[in-house]
């Protein structure tokens, strides 16, 4: 599967602002009090995502988006696992993640970018994958991060032609995702080093 290096969007920023290579830039804020974002707390973790998105109720995923009502093969989903059930290393889930992509049958895997992530304490890991479905292009978002013995799997999938706007929305909610009141992931202060990964050599 082709690697794209130049699709990486890399997460180390040192402003609420940030430029991509496309040309656009994404304001970083708190979205608590902004009426086009919806805010809440379930369970441990405070969650903001955009107001027009549609939940769904599901008890084995953490958060379950649509982004509309039409296509629901645009969605934002948070997945919580404990490691030592799986019988997984965050490795081993990862590389599982780009294996099923490769053997779909119904989605054409295309291309990806995969960083993997070195923080003050752990390592997380950051994907971009384009596939087409039907002879639309999509492209995913994801995080997947270790949360004490859990990981945590925080992926945003949609239109590629709607590329700014969800790289935009993923980004907030990252910067707005806190778990027992603990941002999940520190933009500006956590992130020691970043290299690309080749899952054919990892």
């Amino acid at each position: 599967m082709r690697i794209n290096k130049c699709l990486i969007l890399l997460f180390v920023m040192c402003s609420c602002s940030l430029k991509q290579d496309g040309g656009y830039s994404v304001e970083l804020s708190d979205k608590t009090d902004n009426p086009d974002w919806n805010c809440y707390s379930k369970d441990a973790l405070d969650i903001c995502v955009p107001a027009a998105w549609v939940k769904e109720d599901y008890d084995s995923f953490e958060a379950f988006y649509y982004l509309n009502e039409e296509d629901k093969t645009s969605f934002f989903i948070i997945l919580e696992y404990d490691l030592e059930e799986l019988g997984m290393t965050i490795k081993d889930y990862c590389k599982e993640v780009y294996r099923q992509l490769v053997v779909d049958k119904t989605e054409l895997f295309k291309e990806y970018s995969f960083m993997e992530i070195s923080l003050e304490t752990k390592q997380a890991y950051y994907g971009e994958y384009i596939t087409e479905i039907g002879g639309l292009e999509y492209l995913s978002y994801s995080l997947y991060i270790p949360i004490e013995e859990r990981l945590m799997d925080i992926t945003l999938k949609g239109r590629s032609d709607r590329k700014e706007e969800l790289f935009g929305a993923f980004q907030n909610i990252l910067f707005n995702l806190k778990m027992d009141g603990e941002i999940v992931y520190s933009f500006n202060k956590e992130v020691k080093d970043t290299r690309l990964i080749d899952f054919e050599k990892w």
